[in-house]
C-alpha cells in the first residue's frame, strides 16, 4: 500500500510542475478531447460548487466550437488493449501531428507480418504464439501482479506487448511454413519434385522423362520444363540439402524483402497524399509529394519489376553435374544490372527486349527528380513570404496597426479538441484598426475612468 500512496504523490507533484504558480493563485492550461469533458466535470465539478477558489473555464464549451486557442491541439489516438502496443511502436518513431492519417492502424498488420518474414520458423512462431496466449489468458492474473508490483521487468515487458506478440507469433508460424523450415529441419509433407540420382546429380523429376547428368543435352531442355512439376506449397524439402541451398534461401528472401519494404515505403509515401489533400497543402503535393514518388517508383520500383520479370522467366536451366548449372539463356544479375542502369546506361540488357531505351528514361527521370525535390518547395515558400512581405508593407504604408497580435489565436479549429484554463482567461484574435480609431478609443476610455471611479471626481479608482 505505501507504494501506491508514493505513486499517487509521485504524480501530483508532476502536475503542480506544470502549474503556474504565485503567492495568492495556481493554474494551469492545456487540451482535452471532447470526449472526456463530461469525465472532467464528474471529477472537477465536486471541488467547485460552493468554493470561490477553485474555477474552470472550457472554451467553447457553451457555443459548441472553440473560437480561438493557443497554438496546433496535441495528438490524441484512442486505443484499447489490442492496438495500444502498436501505437506506442509508432510513436517511438515519430508522432502524427494532430489531424494526420495515423500510420499506427497499418502497423497493426505490417509490423508483425513483415516479423514474421525476418523470423520465419514453425517452431519458434508457435511457441511465441502459445507465450502470447498464456499471458492472455492469465490477463487479470498477471495484471494484480503487475499492479502490486510483484512482477519481474523482463515479465513485464512480454506482458504489455502481449497482444502484439500474438499476430507476430502466427505470422512467423506461416511465413515458416512457406519456407519450410521448423527449427532448421525441412518438413517433407509432400513428395519432392526433384530425385537425388546414385551418381550424385540432380534432375528434374518427371515419371516419364527421368533427365540425369549422363543423358544431359541442351535438345531435351524444353521436354523435361514441359513436364516440371511444382511443389504443392512453399519450398520444396530438398531444396535444404542441396550444395547451393544457402545461396538460394539468400536469394529468395532478399528479393522477397526489397518487395515488402518497397510496398511498405510506397505505402507511407501515399499516406502523405493523403495528409497534403486533407489540409489543403497543394504546394507539398505537387512540389515534394509528386517528385518523391515518381523518383521512388523510377529506381526502387523499377528493381521490384526487374525481379518479377526474372522470376517468371523459364531459361531452361538443368544440372549438368552436382555442381554446375546448364543454361542456353544466361539469367542476369540484378544487381549488376541496377549498377550499370546508372554507370553504363547506353548499353543493352539482358532481361527483357527493349531494356536499354527504357533505363535511360528512367535514370534521366530520377535525375530531373532529385533537384525538384530538393530545391521546388523552398523556392515556392521563399517567393510566397515575399509577396506577404510586401503585402504587409503596403498595409503599413495605409496608417494601418495591428493593436494585437497572436500566432497561435489565429489558428482555426481543425478537431473535436478544446482549451481549458483554470483561471478563464482567453485572448482575442488579431485585428486592425486605425489611428484615428486608436485615438478616440483612448479618449473614451479615459473618459469612463473619470465617471466610474470612486465617486470624488478626481478620476482615481481607489487603487494605490
Amino acid at each position: 500500500r505505501w507504494k501506491v500512496r508514493l505513486e499517487r504523490e509521485k504524480r501530483i507533484s508532476e502536475v503542480l510542475l506544470k502549474c503556474r504558480r504565485s503567492t495568492v493563485l495556481t493554474s494551469f492550461r492545456g487540451w482535452i478531447p471532447v470526449s472526456k469533458i463530461a469525465d472532467l466535470h464528474n471529477t472537477v465539478d465536486p471541488y467547485t460548487d460552493g468554493d470561490s477558489r477553485v474555477f474552470m473555464h472550457i472554451q467553447g464549451e457553451a457555443g459548441g466550437e472553440t473560437v480561438h486557442k493557443r497554438g496546433v491541439p496535441p495528438t490524441y489516438f484512442r486505443t484499447n488493449k489490442y492496438t495500444e502496443s502498436f501505437q506506442a511502436i509508432v510513436d517511438t518513431y515519430g508522432v502524427a501531428r494532430y489531424k494526420e492519417v495515423n500510420p499506427g492502424l497499418f502497423t497493426i498488420v505490417t509490423f508483425p507480418f513483415t516479423f514474421g518474414v525476418m523470423y520465419g520458423d514453425i517452431g519458434h512462431g508457435f511457441l511465441v504464439m502459445m507465450g502470447a496466449l498464456y499471458l492472455i489468458w492469465n490477463e487479470k492474473k498477471l495484471t494484480a501482479m503487475a499492479r502490486s508490483g510483484n512482477m519481474s521487468e523482463i515479465l513485464g515487458y512480454a506482458f504489455g506487448a502481449r497482444y502484439a506478440l500474438l499476430p507476430m507469433g502466427f505470422f512467423a508460424l506461416y511465413c515458416g511454413s512457406i519456407y519450410n523450415d521448423m527449427v532448421s529441419v525441412p518438413l517433407a509433407l509432400f513428395e519432392s519434385s526433384w530425385v537425388f540420382e546414385a551418381n550424385g546429380t540432380y534432375a528434374t523429376f518427371t515419371q516419364h522423362d527421368n533427365i540425369s547428368g549422363s543423358n544431359f543435352s541442351e535438345s531435351n531442355i524444353s521436354g523435361s520444363n514441359a513436364t516440371y512439376t511444382v511443389y504443392p506449397y512453399g519450398v520444396d524439402p530438398t531444396w535444404h540439402h542441396s550444395a547451393n541451398s544457402l545461396g538460394f534461401f539468400n536469394s529468395l528472401k532478399m528479393k522477397m524483402s526489397v518487395i515488402l519494404g518497397v510496398t511498405h515505403m510506397l505505402l507511407g509515401i501515399f499516406l502523405g497524399a493523403l495528409n497534403h489533400i486533407y489540409f489543403g497543402d497543394c504546394v507539398s503535393l505537387f512540389a515534394e509529394w509528386i517528385p518523391r514518388v515518381v523518383f521512388m517508383l523510377s529506381t526502387f520500383g523499377y528493381m521490384c519489376m526487374m525481379i518479377i520479370i526474372k522470376w517468371t522467366t523459364d531459361y531452361g536451366c538443368q544440372y549438368g553435374d552436382k555442381d554446375h548449372l546448364l543454361c542456353p539463356k544466361e539469367p542476369p544479375s540484378l544487381i549488376q544490372a541496377m549498377i550499370a542502369m546508372f554507370l553504363r546506361p547506353w548499353e543493352e540488357g539482358t532481361l527483357y527486349e527493349g531494356q536499354r531505351e527504357i533505363q535511360i528514361m528512367l535514370v534521366v527521370t530520377a535525375l530531373l527528380m532529385i533537384p525538384a525535390m530538393l530545391f521546388l518547395k523552398p523556392c515556392i515558400n521563399h517567393n510566397n513570404s515575399h509577396s506577404s512581405l510586401r503585402r504587409q508593407r503596403r498595409g503599413q504604408d495605409g496608417s494601418y496597426q495591428a493593436v494585437a497580435h497572436s500566432d497561435d489565436s489565429l489558428d482555426e479549429e481543425r478537431g473535436p479538441m478544446r482549451e481549458i484554463d483554470s483561471k478563464g482567461s482567453e485572448g482575442g484574435p488579431l485585428s486592425f484598426r486605425s489611428y484615428e480609431e486608436l485615438h478616440e478609443d483612448n479618449f473614451s476610455r479615459h473618459d469612463d475612468d473619470d465617471h466610474h471611479g470612486d465617486g470624488d471626481g478626481d478620476g482615481d479608482d481607489g487603487r494605490d
